[in-house]
């Protein structure tokens, strides 16, 4: 879906929220399914997302894709958890999505809250189709520089 060919298809509903990553958190919180990499880093530096609610059933790769190179769009297992972490209440009520990676391979991980007080449900995502009203976490667009091609006959 390219951008502007439909303005609804997802919806942002929190922006300019910072993340830090947290290894620790990220042991806790990833038993469930989603076990963390032996050689997860903390990253440095706060790094900003923005949470979009996800409007019509789509699939993962065309919403990530949606905002570009998917090498750009990925969380640490520690930022995920951070976001979790300290931001609970910017979860959806049904699921949120988020994209990482493990070695080569890109990964989408669900994060489902079951009330106040109870433990998140963090899981490798195993399906390819989501439906709506569901959330996504998109790191913001990280600057690139213009690079000017020249072409000659």
């Amino acid at each position: 879906m390219e951008k502007g060919e439909n303005e609804q298809f997802l919806e942002k509903v929190f922006s300019g929220i910072k993340i830090n990553s947290s290894v620790v958190e990220a042991k806790r919180i990833f038993k469930s399914g989603a076990n963390p990499s032996k050689k997860m880093k903390a990253s440095r530096g706060a790094l900003e997302v923005s949470v979009y609610k996800i409007n019509e059933d789509s699939t993962f790769l065309s919403i990530f894709s949606y905002f570009g190179d998917l090498k750009n769009l990925h969380l640490s297992r520690g930022q995920i958890a951070g976001f979790c972490n300290r931001n609970r209440e910017k979860l959806s009520k049904k699921i949120t999505f988020f994209l990482t990676k493990k070695g080569d391979n890109f990964l989408v991980v669900s994060v489902t809250k079951h009330g106040p007080g109870r433990p998140l449900n963090i899981k490798t995502c195993g399906r390819l189709f989501v439906s709506s009203e569901n959330f996504v976490v998109i790191p913001k667009a990280k600057k690139t520089k213009k690079v000017k091609i020249e072409a000659s006959y």
